[in-house]
């Protein structure tokens, strides 16, 4: 898989006493990295234990995650000093970025937007939750937006990407190439520095996060509960409540539920603790049935039109036993 052999190239790449930066990028020309296959994953057939390695339904999120984890926690050894020092990741958002590709990249140093960047987490359309350490990222942007993003799946380009700080750097796509020279040549010595000389203010009006970051706040930020934040969204009584409460509400309603939860939870709870978390959902959603469902629906027939169960907030009852431990099968993160 392609989680396995990034892991084994930066493994290697890890060694290399001279190494200070990479860079991370998409093969071609419309998009960074889309996500994974979770049509494969949905359509596995077969006995499932969860976390239990052997099916692809566990075994596909444990090396993600662990993958993730390792760019992350970026390190090489440095011979001058006989110990690990940090690697600078740099990833160039030139293109669509959802998903397991922003797992890739959002929890490195730099990410660059480009006037080509689109980004979104929209797997409460498919029946599960932002992963791939979502609960830690999006769980800490201000004024309600990771609830928005995360349980919306709203797609955001450059200026919501700067706006929002998930985003480090706005770089016009026709400058890059300069800029990958530049790093090089520069030998990641000073990465913030060459990046400097190359970002500029996003030269496009304000993005949907911006224009409406008050009502944002007003409906997503510190809501106890789905309830509560749809609620607000219908006293708010405008074109973009209106709009948002239709996104949400062909959403499946558990998974609305589990990202909100794990939202929370994941303001205080480290890294490692995010992943650990999110494998463990994500293992109890495998076993769900709105996960294969909203594959169906979004990718398979692709009809648009999922029949979630419970199909009502209201009949959503119980959720807790989704974070419960999987032992003897918990994700093992090393950094």
């Amino acid at each position: 898989s392609m989680c396995q052999e990034m892991k084994s190239k930066l493994t290697d790449l890890f060694k290399d006493a001279k190494l200070n930066c990479i860079i991370i990028k998409g093969s071609g020309n419309k998009a960074f990295c889309a996500g994974g296959d979770v049509k494969c994953i949905a359509m596995e057939k077969g006995p499932f234990v969860p976390g239990k390695p052997g099916t692809l339904r566990s075994d596909f999120f444990r090396e993600e995650y662990e993958l993730n984890y390792m760019l992350a926690n970026a390190k090489a050894m440095r011979n001058s000093t006989n110990k690990p020092e940090k690697v600078y990741q740099v990833s160039i958002w030139n293109g669509v970025v959802m998903g397991g590709g922003a797992g890739i990249s959002m929890h490195g140093a730099f990410r660059i937007a480009t006037e080509n960047s689109l980004f979104a987490m929209p797997e409460t359309a498919i029946g599960i939750f932002p992963d791939v350490g979502a609960s830690y990222v999006l769980s800490r942007l201000p004024s309600g937006i990771g609830h928005y993003l995360g349980m919306v799946g709203t797609r955001i380009k450059a200026s919501d990407l700067i706006f929002s700080g998930l985003a480090t750097h706005f770089i016009p796509s026709k400058n890059l190439m300069a800029l990958e020279k530049a790093l090089i040549e520069d030998k990641g010595e000073d990465v913030a520095g060459t990046l400097s000389k190359y970002c500029c203010a996003v030269p496009f009006e304000k993005g949907e996060l911006e224009e409406n970051r008050q009502a944002i706040e007003r409906c997503f930020n510190h809501k106890k509960s789905v309830e509560c934040i749809i609620t607000a969204l219908e006293n708010e009584n405008s074109e973009w409540s209106s709009k948002t409460l239709k996104i949400m509400a062909n959403h499946s309603p558990t998974s609305l539920k589990l990202t909100h939860k794990q939202l929370i939870l994941g303001r205080d709870l480290p890294l490692r603790g995010c992943f650990e978390m999110e494998f463990r959902m994500m293992q109890r959603a495998m076993m769900a049935h709105d996960f294969t469902e909203g594959i169906r629906s979004v990718l398979i027939d692709k009809d648009r039109s999922p029949k979630w169960d419970p199909p009502k907030l209201s009949q959503v009852k119980e959720i807790d036993h989704y974070f419960d431990p999987l032992s003897p099968y918990e994700l093992q993160l090393f950094a």
